[in-house]
């Protein structure tokens, strides 16, 4: 199975955060096997969603969506119970909401692939903050217009 070792996030927060304008009702669910991910996502989007939903295992990710119906789900497609692009596929039978792949595979196929099997977007680990908010705050802007 996979592992979850090597820097996943940029912990250097960037600043103009207070500029992103979303929802303080935001509901985010995190689905990763690293824990510094999760903490790292916790503070990057404190402020449209002071308490994300967090998990490291897919099966319990799974159950989270179906039974809080997040907006924005960020998931590594590496977990410990599951991998590939095929996590994707099977989370978007469960939502509708934004789906955004952090990972660090690299690969076109593997951006395209998770992109293939219903991904809204692919962020490469490590990533900043502000590349996080953006990436919800443009989905956002394209279901407002």
């Amino acid at each position: 199975m996979a592992s979850c070792a090597g820097p996943a996030v940029n912990s250097d927060l960037a600043e103009g955060l207070e500029n992103v304008d979303m929802a303080q009702d935001l509901k985010v669910l995190i689905v990763d096997c690293d824990v510094a991910v999760h903490g790292f996502a916790r503070r990057a989007l404190g402020r449209v969603c002071p308490h994300p939903m967090v998990t490291r295992s897919f099966a319990e990710g799974i159950r989270m969506a179906r039974t809080h119906h997040p907006d924005v789900v960020l998931i590594d497609v590496d977990l410990h119970d599951f991998e590939g692009s095929s996590v994707v596929a099977d989370l978007r039978k469960e939502m509708k909401g934004q789906i955004i792949v952090a990972s660090a595979r690299w690969g076109t196929a593997d951006q395209t692939n998770a992109m293939a099997a219903g991904a809204d977007d692919y962020l490469l680990k490590p990533f900043f903050a502000d590349e996080l908010l953006a990436r919800i705050e443009s989905r956002n802007r394209a279901k407002a217009a």
